[in-house]
């Protein structure tokens, strides 16, 4: 699920998923963003998440981030999205 800073290159494109609130509610769906590496340091990155100015993002614990080399597919569920489950077809 989360990538090393090893494979991290500079222009490379990863991908952000985490819940967020569905407007002025309580219900939470998933988001997908791009996030777009300039700058690989040796415990840190300087990258663009979501077309914004690039910033400085540091390593967790083990040296990964939370984000994803491929782009996740997203599930209608209910009012919102949810992560697909491995075998899950979207078309």
């Amino acid at each position: 699920m989360s990538i090393s800073i090893t494979k991290l290159k500079p222009g490379m494109v990863v991908y952000d998923a985490h819940s967020q609130k569905m407007g002025n509610t309580t219900m939470r769906t998933m988001g997908v963003w791009p996030v777009k590496i300039v700058e690989v340091h040796e415990n840190s990155v300087i990258a663009s998440w979501n077309g914004n100015p690039p910033r400085i993002y540091w390593a967790r614990s083990g040296g990964k981030f939370p984000w994803r080399a491929n782009e996740p597919k997203l599930v209608k569920s209910g009012f919102g999205y949810r992560l697909a489950k491995r075998g899950e077809v979207v078309p």
